[in-house]
């Protein structure tokens, strides 16, 4: 075997990063929205808010020719207690045939089996008994894999992996796990879904009220903090995460969100039940940035209402489930979307074990986590 995986030193870390461009360069892919270099970079060098307690490891695999092929992350959250993560994956070159891309044995299954190999060893050093690919550390991180909906166009913060990933684990010994869909609404759905909700709402759900917060108020991320440890507890690779980690990973959406796009529903004794958020669409703007992190949220304020909106997130604490406070919410969010005159809507990354999701719309795409042992 002529390829070899190793770690790689910290002043390797911006061309590990780059590797995500030359691997587009070799493969374009049309749904690709590039990361942000600098958070990435981060990532890579454990200098962002996770540091404090996670332990990674930066990874690339080389040709015989000391030629970067790939790259990925290893992660280990203590939090998370025998699970190693995998995720960042790249890899520059096609499958053995393709257009002259890869030399026998050196095609992307091979790449991503060399970067899954060097994972488990280190992971398994680190404790780790099961490996999660593609993760970088736990739910609050990116995750999930795309292997449906690839001919549907990228969505802001969609976990938006090439076509050839789900195939390429499954050859390193892994196999798919828990799964995800996203579900797309026109606006004639939108109303018929609202409509539906709405009813159930008020026959389920009395003295429920959903209270819309400040997107930058002081005030809005330590309300939401309170509540993820009940609302999240027992999703898959679900960790309590510090102040630090949530303001770094929210707060560059909440500069996108306007009025009434996040908020908490609280129950009739007044007490916050659970949270959500939309988010704009504002994918195109942020593939433009081609990775600048300086540039996020130029493109503010918009011209008008964004065409698109994403329900990225909306959880209830398990005293609510079951009493119409999703409805509600629903019902809220797809109501004001129709106000403002939004044209699609799209339920982002709903679990499969929440059947519900899957009972208002078709499925446009679907995602998996993928498992074994290390």
């Amino acid at each position: 075997m002529t390829l070899r995986a190793r770690a790689i030193g910290p002043d390797e870390a911006p061309a590990w990063v780059e590797l995500a461009w030359r691997a587009r360069d070799a493969a374009p892919e049309p749904g690709w929205v590039p990361p942000l270099r600098a958070p990435l970079l981060a990532e890579a060098l454990g200098r962002d808010a996770f540091a404090a307690y996670a332990r990674r490891r930066a990874l690339v695999v080389e040709d015989a020719a000391g030629r970067w092929r790939g790259r990925a992350l290893a992660v280990v959250n203590p939090r998370l207690p025998g699970l190693g993560h995998l995720g960042h994956i790249e890899v520059v070159g096609g499958e053995e045939g393709d257009e002259g891309d890869a030399a026998p044995g050196e095609g992307r299954s091979a790449v991503v089996g060399a970067l899954v190999t060097a994972a488990r060893a280190w992971l398994r050093a680190e404790g780790a008994a099961t490996l999660l690919a593609p993760s970088t550390g736990g739910a609050h991180r990116l995750h999930r894999a795309l292997v449906d909906g690839f001919e549907r166009p990228p969505f802001l913060l969609e976990p938006r992996t090439p076509a050839w990933l789900p195939a390429a684990l499954e050859a390193a010994g892994l196999r798919p796990g828990p799964g995800w869909t996203s579900h797309e609404l026109d606006r004639a759905a939108i109303e018929g879904v609202a409509a539906r909700q709405r009813r159930l709402a008020l026959r389920r759900a009395p003295g429920h009220v959903v209270e819309y917060l400040d997107p930058r108020g002081r005030g809005t991320l330590p309300r939401l903090h309170r509540l993820l440890d009940r609302a999240w507890a027992g999703h898959v690779g679900y960790a309590p995460l510090d102040a630090g980690e949530l303001e770094e990973g929210f707060a560059g959406l909440l500069a996108l969100m306007g009025p009434r796009q996040v908020g908490v529903v609280r129950g009739p004794g007044g007490a916050d039940v659970g949270f959500g958020f939309v988010v704009p669409d504002d994918v195109d703007a942020a593939r433009a940035l081609d990775g600048d992190a300086a540039g996020w949220g130029r493109w503010l304020p918009r011209a008008g209402p964004p065409r698109r909106l994403v329900l990225h997130t909306f959880a209830l604490v398990p005293e609510a489930r079951g009493s119409g406070a999703a409805s509600l919410m629903f019902a809220t969010a797809l109501e004001d979307a129709l106000a403002d005159g939004v044209e699609s809507f799209v339920l982002a990354l709903a679990s499969d074990d929440v059947p519900a999701v899957r009972r208002l719309a078709p499925a446009t795409r679907r995602y998996a986590l993928f498992a074994g042992p290390v």
